[in-house]
């Protein structure tokens, strides 16, 4: 906690009758718990031994070595986090603002200097769910929530918005997360329960192209494992591989778990009928 000193001796009985006009100003030193309902909410910044993540009021960045912690406060108060991201060199911060025009705060964790605040003028809905840096850092997507669940591709160092997409989708597919490719800016992935797409910004314009059948799937996550290839989580415990944009395969991961757990249970009955077979 720290005083500051408004004027100094006042006289009087103000403030509980001490006749003192300083006022006492509290500076949070640690702020205890996490955010999980923030997507995208913890990261490792650029350092190897501090995380980074939703926390009470703002952004915590935790010390692992020497246990302190720094945070990083909303650019408007009253309002809450919705979506937090880092860039791919850990040394940008983006995080996501809930309110009637929500906004976008670029902040850098290095020099730990607030860079840009970006305004979501175009959104109906009052959150932004996911945001993502381009492998460049040079652009940042920001995909809005209900009920237009409206995506902004901003040139943020300019303050500029590239291009919009509205109406991606409706409240019954949910769009959970966007992420750019890991090598080229001009094409993003969408991913909701329900909903895939793939885009490719063409003169402006972000053009869907590739695998487009998401309605039979509750995709809950997505990752980029290469350049060519795109995996996708669903809710029933299967990940759908994607090369060139284009569905290969679908993997179980509950039926390869449940033969997993069964094989050990399995040598262990031949081991004991060997046993009495001796």
């Amino acid at each position: 906690m720290s005083a500051e000193n408004e004027g100094g001796y006042a006289g009087g009985d103000d403030y509980g009758g001490y006749g003192d006009s300083r006022r006492a100003r509290l500076d949070p030193l640690f702020v205890y718990g996490v955010k999980p309902e923030v997507r995208g909410g913890i990261h490792f910044a650029a350092d190897n031994v501090s995380v980074i993540y939703a926390a009470g009021c703002g952004v915590a960045q935790y010390n692992s070595k020497d246990r302190r912690q720094r945070l990083v406060p909303l650019a408007s108060r009253g309002r809450h986090l919705t979506a937090v991201c880092v860039n791919k060199t850990r040394k940008l911060l983006a995080f996501a603002e809930r309110g009637d025009r929500p906004h976008v705060v670029v902040f850098d964790l290095g020099d730990s200097e607030r860079k840009k605040v970006l305004r979501c003028a175009e959104f109906k809905s009052k959150e932004v769910v996911s945001l993502a840096f381009s492998h460049d850092s040079k652009y940042l997507l920001a995909q809005g929530g209900a009920p237009d669940y409206s995506l902004v591709y901003f040139f943020w160092e300019k303050n500029k918005v590239i291009t919009t997409l509205k109406g991606l989708t409706t409240q019954k597919a949910p769009i959970t997360g966007v992420t750019f490719h890991p090598k080229d800016h001009n094409v993003i992935c969408v991913v909701g329960a329900g909903f895939f797409r793939m885009c490719r910004l063409t003169e402006g314009v972000l053009k869907p192209f590739g695998f487009a059948k998401g309605e039979h799937h509750q995709m809950t996550c997505h990752d980029w494992l290469s350049s060519r290839h795109v995996l996708i989580g669903t809710k029933t415990g299967k990940v759908l591989v994607l090369e060139e944009a284009e569905l290969k395969t679908t993997l179980d991961v509950f039926a390869m778990v449940q033969v997993i757990v069964a094989e050990p249970a399995t040598m262990l009955q031949m081991s004991a009928r060997k046993q009495q077979n001796t």
